[in-house]
């Protein structure tokens, strides 16, 4: 469970207090604060050097965008962009959605589809039919002159 920012800041004074001692830190903590819970002594440690890299007393997994938890509504929105056009990919569907493209990737696995683009590589075309006949034609031939063929 996070802390709120007034127990952060509390924590990076309790730290000052005890000259930089985790432990100390953790024990007037529970004196100052008897009704809260006690962080880990490591807890100040991390919190003062946090603020002091980053400015921030924050998790980095606290300040970015809050993540969208895979649940029904984002699965009949992710399968309903897929039924309008299957072509999509995992990237342009999380970009649309605001889903992570490993949750994408994971609603598309579950529901057997192919979480990539299908490329037409050969088409058949009316032309072609005359030179397959022949081929086809030939290799029953050559078939039944060797059956090992």
């Amino acid at each position: 469970m996070a802390y709120t920012n007034i127990e952060y800041a509390d924590m990076v004074f309790m730290l000052g207090l005890a000259d930089g001692s985790g432990n100390l830190s953790a024990r007037l903590w529970a004196e100052r604060f008897p009704q809260r819970r006690v962080p880990r002594p490591n807890t100040f440690l991390t919190t003062y050097r946090r603020l002091s890299e980053t400015g921030n007393v924050r998790p980095v997994n606290e300040l970015g965008r809050p993540r969208l938890v895979r649940n029904v509504a984002n699965e009949e929105l992710v399968l309903d962009l897929v039924h309008e056009d299957p072509e999509l990919g995992v990237r342009r569907i999380a970009l649309r959605t605001g889903i992570s493209p490993s949750v994408v990737w994971r609603i598309l696995h579950q529901n057997h589809m192919d979480p990539y683009h299908r490329q037409r590589v050969q088409e058949l075309l009316p032309r072609d039919y005359p030179s397959r006949l022949i081929f086809s034609q030939t290799i029953i031939a050559k078939i039944a002159m060797n059956p090992n063929f």
